[in-house]
């Protein structure tokens, strides 16, 4: 492997801040900084999802990255758990959701995880493997086979399933704070799913139907 086609390690792919302009005596935004030694220090991107300034890994990488495909499967999967949630069209069993739970933002999310990994993405990996844990751990709750719910009587198990969430709700609000200065869509994203799992803790431990659709409406 020549020189320019060394791979960057997370080490060299992370840079602590973002570039001083020497005209002006600011943070450079936007464009991306050209180094002596031919490295490119690129700003932080949603679609990528860094949440800082980052080394580009080599141009000669012929592969994309995964971070849409995740983010997409993401947004389609919340999209959906809002709706069962705010009980639209009456539906208000979510078991309907189990193959996009497994399937979507699941192994979906996992592939795109651990490519984020190859691509020395640290944020983006372990957003969208920890997301992938959650959702698939939802799924193994409400599946039938799994038979979570028949284990516990409902008072126990509402108090059980709040504590599973409560421990997602720390994680989530764990990954809100990573984006503090990152783009404003990352920021938003983290912020309304640990709100939303916020709610929903909130709702399984206190039985309120109330604050259940409210974090829907995340």
């Amino acid at each position: 492997m020549t020189d320019h086609q060394e791979q960057l390690s997370n080490t060299d792919t992370a840079v602590g801040a973002p570039p001083v302009s020497e005209e002006k005596g600011s943070p450079v935004s936007d464009d991306p900084v050209y180094e002596d030694d031919g490295s490119v220090i690129l700003p932080p991107r949603t679609g990528l999802l860094r949440t800082s300034w980052y080394k580009r890994t080599g141009s000669w990488r012929p592969f994309p990255a995964s971070c849409s495909a995740g983010l997409a499967v993401l947004a389609t999967t919340l999209f959906l758990i809002g709706l069962v949630f705010c009980r639209a069209h009456s539906v208000k069993n979510p078991v309907v959701l189990t193959g996009t739970l497994f399937f979507a933002s699941g192994l979906i999310q996992i592939i795109a995880g651990i490519w984020a990994i190859v691509d020395n993405n640290l944020f983006g990996s372990t957003l969208l493997l920890s997301y992938a844990a959650y959702f698939m751990t939802y799924g193994a709750i409400i599946s039938k086979p799994f038979e979570v719910d028949g284990s516990y009587t409902q008072d126990a198990y509402d108090d059980a399933l709040g504590l599973v969430y409560a421990a997602w709700t720390v994680l989530d609000f764990c990954l809100w704070t990573a984006t503090f200065k990152s783009t404003v869509p990352l920021f938003l994203l983290t912020f309304f799913k640990w709100f939303y799992m916020l709610l929903y803790t909130i709702a399984v431990f206190g039985g309120h139907t109330g604050v259940e659709t409210a974090a829907g409406c995340c």
